[in-house]
């Protein structure tokens, strides 16, 4: 790797998901102190987080096991999470969480891991001073996430004329355990652009301007699963996505088979409430299975976290009225509603993903019929000014689309791009 061979006192690494960046952070917090012929040197590894910081403690502790003797001074402190190495040199392991109480050490080098969630003074404010009586060094470490102050530093690094910075570019690709096999199933599970920032450890917004990826190609007036041309399989469960907006309030009905969903059918209310709109599921349903639907359960309800809460304005929860209708009419149920509000990051994510993978692959498709969420996917946005969050300002927006995200991201979340990885080191 040329982060390597860098001469820079400060260099930048922008690396791909489970690329091996901390495991290279970790190496040179051992490699280099050893190195440096001074009489007595402080070197900090910053992570994000306490817990962080210990698996890091311990996973140094483990690479320099077999050599402890050679390399230690004394027995390591892990209360502070320290080690004494030969020569003097003192390696801390610490967390950016309270930056403001790092403020003590002359420091002789730094590596900060996690770069993009840390806080953004804890360089400038903390560490930066903290190198000035030494000429101490700092290496930063990442995966890009947007346009933050890690995009920041990269850029001020690119433009510097001292000869001090420098930036390196380390994709997961690079790494001998991403084989082809293992990048095509990150493909199909995350969305091109996610794929080129979580893998290809490209600096790009996710998170600006038009929220979802949804396209003509995912318009289709057949029902992928149906074989007969019918719009929801008979033996396949109507599953029902639910936001409880009061105006509207939008519910939207399709089907699930393993990954793939298809939208066929809606349910769009102005200044309505949960019973009314139950009783429209019910007739919905019975007009399904005098088509054939015979599916058990005969629905699968999946939506807003909030609905399961009893409110000022009812004595039931909404999803306790539904659940009341649907058995009222003899119609077989299960409730698939998660405890907790997906994030919206990861709920935007998996329905792009569904839209179309990074390998092409299209695993939602939505039936004309549903104007109301076709009208709602076009047009849904990101809030100017502000991070991760959707913008509302228009009292139409977000309801439909919301109403298919939360089946799609808890019955078919992203998986294989962000599973953890191990360590093992060899010695020769």
């Amino acid at each position: 790797m040329k982060l390597d061979l860098s001469k820079h006192r400060f260099n930048i690494g922008s690396f791909g998901r489970q690329s091996g960046k901390t495991t290279w952070g970790i190496k040179k917090s051992f490699w280099k102190p050893i190195s440096e012929t001074i009489p007595f040197g402080v070197y900090w590894y910053i992570l994000q987080t306490h817990s962080a910081a210990e698996v890091a403690f311990d996973r140094f502790d483990r690479m320099i096991f077999p050599y402890r003797h050679e390399v230690l001074k004394r027995k390591p402190h892990e209360t502070h999470k320290m080690f004494h190495l030969i020569g003097d040199k003192y390696v801390w392991f610490k967390s950016g969480e309270n930056y403001e109480d790092l403020r003590s050490e002359t420091l002789n080098g730094c590596i900060i891991d996690e770069y993009s969630l840390q806080d953004p003074k804890l360089w400038p404010m903390i560490v930066r001073p903290m190198l000035a009586k030494t000429k101490g060094w700092c290496d930063f470490l990442s995966t890009p996430k947007g346009f933050d102050h890690f995009y920041d530093l990269s850029e001020f690094a690119k433009n510097d004329k001292t000869g001090e910075w420098a930036v390196f570019f380390a994709p997961s690709t690079e790494a001998w355990w991403w084989t082809p096999e293992e990048i095509a199933s990150a493909k199909a599970t995350m969305t091109p652009e996610e794929f080129r920032q979580e893998i290809l450890a490209e600096f790009i917004n996710l998170f600006t301007g038009k929220v979802y990826t949804f396209s003509r190609e995912n318009l289709s007036e057949t029902n992928p699963f149906s074989g007969d041309g019918s719009k929801f399989h008979p033996y396949i469960p109507i599953l029902v996505g639910l936001d409880f907006n009061v105006n509207p309030m939008v519910w939207e009905l399709g089907q699930q088979r393993v990954n793939n969903f298809f939208w066929g059918d809606e349910i769009y209310v102005r200044n309505t409430n949960t019973m009314e709109c139950a009783k429209i599921l019910v007739e919905k349903y019975l007009s399904y299975k005098k088509l054939g639907h015979k599916s058990q359960p005969n629905i699968i309800l999946c939506g807003d976290p909030a609905g399961n809460a009893r409110n000022t304005k009812a004595t039931e929860s909404d999803y306790a009225i539904i659940v009341g209708a649907l058995r009222a009419a003899g119609i077989t149920y299960e409730d698939r509603t998660p405890k907790d509000h997906p994030p919206v990051k990861d709920r935007v994510n998996t329905v792009n993903a569904h839209f179309k993978a990074a390998d092409g692959g299209v695993h939602c498709i939505i039936h004309p019929d549903c104007k109301k969420l076709i009208y709602d996917l076009e047009r849904v946005s990101w809030k100017e000014g502000e991070h991760l969050l959707l913008d509302k300002s228009n009292p139409d927006l977000t309801h439909a689309s919301d109403a298919i995200g939360y089946p799609i991201a808890t019955l078919s979340p992203l998986h294989g791009a962000h599973e953890v990885g191990r360590l093992m080191m060899l010695r020769r």
